[in-house]
């Protein structure tokens, strides 16, 4: 074989194990990165589950002993029962009324509603203008009626109806609640209204019903001055507070102000902390050893170093979560956790495809090494047998020359 094929031979298996070795590296630099990535992921889980679990927990023990201190209050409590009976009745009465206005009123609109797209030119008008104005003999010559024009704020000419009267005349007072509208007839090229007509519709709202919920409203107010455990907004809030409950309104804010009170070191039980972040890690399949801090404004609280003698402290990566995220204000401390030995960690998750890729690696290195060493070989042996043939050819031409 020519020295020159197997310089070529030579370059291109070099090359192919060069390209070989460096798609594997590649592929395990981001390998590791995305396993880098899942494991920041999972320990930020973790961190933010452990959180949550610690505040609810406090939350719930909080609210033990609230439950206690109510239970032994609502013993002293119960001559005031049939007064907060009278209260929820009042309560449920008034939202009752308030429920018939609320009807009242969107069956009203909806048929406002239907009148002005019926008649887009639709005009209402107070009973009183009726009666002083329109529901007399004399309304011919008194009521008018004007299609005044304006440019709109987009430039566009608009026009509307005004309702007005020629002449002033005594006032006269309504007779009933209902609803009037002036619908009049516009001439489309002298823009005057050539007639017109009334509109009348039920009430806008029932002023019975109105007058009822002033009352109990006011009849609400002072015997919520009254109620001396009524710590709510109204009667639903102080009967929760009496039975040992929170009512929905107020239970996120009073629970917060409350236990935002309390110093933060009191709030913390390191080995909660401790056993709740090992469970969310084995969740997670992270079953390594790793250290705590926990910090409030401005120092460190606890602190549990699992792994000692850390080389380059400033290099580790931190995962930190606010604590009591449910007070008052900003969160008082911050919980953080870091592992001291995170790449021999996910090296370790990683065993199963670097041992494999560098066994390839070695092989295929393995491969070339002996490709070369027969390629030597056989090349050494082409070159004795080239060297035996030309020193026999030489002999036997010596032999036949002395013959």
């Amino acid at each position: 074989m020519k020295k020159s094929s197997i310089v070529l031979i030579i370059s291109l298996m070099t090359l192919a194990l060069l390209g070989v070795a460096a798609m594997q590296f590649y592929f395990i630099r981001e390998s590791y990165r995305q396993k880098s990535q899942l494991f920041d992921e999972s320990v930020n889980a973790s961190l933010t589950a452990v959180a949550g679990k610690i505040e609810r927990r406090e939350v719930i023990d909080f609210a033990k002993v609230q439950q206690q201190t109510n239970i032994k209050k609502y013993q002293f409590e119960q001559e005031k029962q049939r007064h907060l009976a009278e209260q929820l009745k009042m309560q449920r009465d008034l939202e009752n009324l308030r429920a018939d206005q609320y009807a009242i009123k969107e069956k009203f609109k909806e048929a406002e509603d239907q009148l002005k797209e019926t008649f887009p030119s639709v005009v209402s008008i107070e009973n009183s203008f009726y009666e002083t104005y329109i529901n007399r003999k004399s309304k011919e010559n008194v009521l008018s009626i004007d299609v005044i024009k304006y440019n709109s704020p987009d430039h566009v000419i608009k026009e509307y109806v005004e309702i007005g009267a020629t002449k002033f005349l005594p006032k006269e007072n309504a007779k009933d609640d209902s609803a009037r509208f002036v619908i009049p007839t516009i001439d489309p090229i002298l823009k005057q209204a050539i007639e017109y007509k009334i509109a009348t519709l039920p009430p806008r709202f029932n002023k019975q019903i109105a007058k009822k919920i002033v009352d109990l409203e006011n009849k609400l107010e002072n015997m919520s001055g009254q109620n001396l455990i009524g710590t709510g907004k109204n009667v639903f809030d102080t009967i929760a507070a009496i039975g040992g409950k929170r009512s929905g309104l107020i239970e996120d804010v009073a629970i917060g102000m409350e236990l935002s009170k309390r110093p933060f070191r009191e709030r913390l039980n390191i080995n909660l902390i401790q056993n709740l972040l090992k469970e969310e890690l084995a969740e997670r399949d992270i079953n390594y050893p790793f250290n705590i801090e926990v910090r409030d404004s401005s120092n460190i609280v606890f602190s549990v170093q699992t792994i000692d003698n850390i080389i380059k402290p400033n290099k580790i990566t931190r995962y930190s979560t606010a604590l009591f995220k449910g007070d008052i204000g900003s969160p008082p401390g911050r919980l953080s956790v870091y592992f001291p030995r995170k790449s021999t960690i996910i090296v370790d998750n990683m065993s199963y495809l670097l041992l494999p890729t560098i066994a390839l690696l070695f092989l295929l290195i393995g491969c070339f090494a002996y490709t070369l060493l027969i390629i030597f070989k056989q090349k050494k042996v082409s070159e004795m047998k080239t060297d035996f043939i030309n020193n026999m050819t030489h002999e036997l031409k010596h032999l036949l020359l002395q013959l």
